[in-house]
């Protein structure tokens, strides 16, 4: 065990990181500017980055066990693969900081996460809202007069995501303490990007984590629900479900449903069921340039991205690669299921499904995600102080 001084040293410090990171992260991946050599600052941001984690891992090496060292391993491994075949130096940094989890608190983590998550939605929504920040698309539908804009982001669905993975953030931290007034202005805040950004998936989810917080409050009926069996395996097992979920619609669905479902679902099934042709299924993964935009900047006819996260971790960086996704999922999802936090447990499991859908499970700009696997090398008494 670190002294509790270095240890909260080590644990400001990366929440500085973390948020000075994420925040950059966000500007560049995500929000419609462009300015000379944003990619080369880009890399010398997360170069500075990967140098100031590893200095906090060797300040966190004392008394390093057997556990730590597997885990180190893994995340490296993990790191490696992604940065080869997804976002680079970003990918490596992101699971080189998950380690480092161990040291420091979540609830810490998923406040700074929420900080520069909601400092870059109300700021871009804000300067969009006045002509500063300009849409990077727009859609006119056919048969009405409603516009689907991206709302001073990238793609349509940035900011429900990020508002997906802010309002489960919030509400893993709040808990049972969360107002009536805050899920009124969660909700507010969700339909308003819904309803110009019309990006379906995480809105339900974000909707339905309110409701359910709703009745939480109404009706106080969480203990029941930690002494069912089946709950339990829900809870548990929920990430290797979802993956189980998007290959059954992939490929076990009578060929009327398969197409009603995937026009529901915007195509995404016949993307997943090309992606298995096109790419096949690779051990330690490939290199893959997936077809959005043409050069006018309209949907290419050629479009070939995969949406799933699982999907898309599978084609990308490999089977290895998601099964010790998978396996870390499990061991997270028990860890913080013995502590009785409903609403954590509820949050993994929105999660878990938004992730048959989208794409930004993994991704350290969108979603916390990354990060609460290195729950899994946390000791379960340090873990009940935190989350209780």
């Amino acid at each position: 065990m670190l002294d509790s001084s270095k240890n909260k040293y080590i644990c400001q410090i990366f929440c500085a990181v973390y948020f000075v990171w994420g925040l950059w992260l966000q500007i560049q991946n995500t929000v419609n500017i462009q300015f000379e050599r944003k990619t080369t600052i880009g890399r010398f941001i997360t170069t500075i980055v990967i140098f100031l984690v590893f200095v906090l891992i060797l300040l966190s090496f004392k008394n390093v066990n057997k556990q730590d060292i597997l885990y180190l391993g893994i995340f490296l491994y993990l790191g490696i693969i992604s940065a080869l075949h997804e976002a680079g130096l970003i990918s490596f940094c992101a699971f080189l900081m998950t380690y480092l989890v161990k040291n420091v608190s979540i609830n810490k983590i998923l406040k700074t996460f929420i900080l520069f998550s909601g400092l870059t939605l109300f700021l871009v929504v804000l300067l969009n809202g006045v002509g500063i920040v300009p849409d990077a698309l727009q859609f006119y539908g056919l048969y009405t007069e409603r516009v689907r804009s991206t709302l001073g982001f990238n793609y349509y669905s940035y900011a429900g995501e990020m508002i997906f993975y802010f309002i489960c953030s919030y509400i893993i931290l709040r808990k049972q303490n969360i107002s009536y007034v805050e899920l009124i202005f969660l909700y507010c805040v969700n339909y308003y990007i819904f309803h110009f950004t019309d990006a379906r998936n995480p809105f339900i989810l974000s909707t339905l984590f309110i409701l359910f917080c709703l009745l939480i409050k109404v009706f106080n009926f969480k203990k029941n629900l930690f002494q069912n069996k089946f709950v339990k395996f829900g809870f548990e097992y929920c990430f290797p479900i979802s993956f189980f979920i998007v290959l059954l619609l992939t490929f076990l669905l009578p060929s009327n449903l398969f197409q009603k479902l995937n026009l529901v679902l915007s195509n995404r099934l016949i993307l997943n069921l090309n992606g298995f042709h096109n790419y096949g299924v690779s051990l330690f993964g490939q290199k893959i340039s997936f077809i959005t935009m043409d050069t006018q900047g309209f949907v290419s006819s050629n479009y070939n991205y995969v949406d799933s996260a699982y999907l898309q971790a599978l084609f990308l960086n490999g089977l290895l690669y998601l099964g010790i996704i998978l396996v870390l999922s499990v061991i997270v999802c028990k860890k913080i299921f013995k502590t009785h936090n409903l609403f954590f447990s509820v949050a993994l499991i929105l999660m878990a499904i938004h992730g048959i859908f989208d794409p930004p499970l993994l991704w350290i700009w969108f979603s916390p995600y990354c990060l609460i696997l290195g729950i899994a090398n946390k000791k379960q008494n340090e873990l009940n102080i935190e989350l209780r």
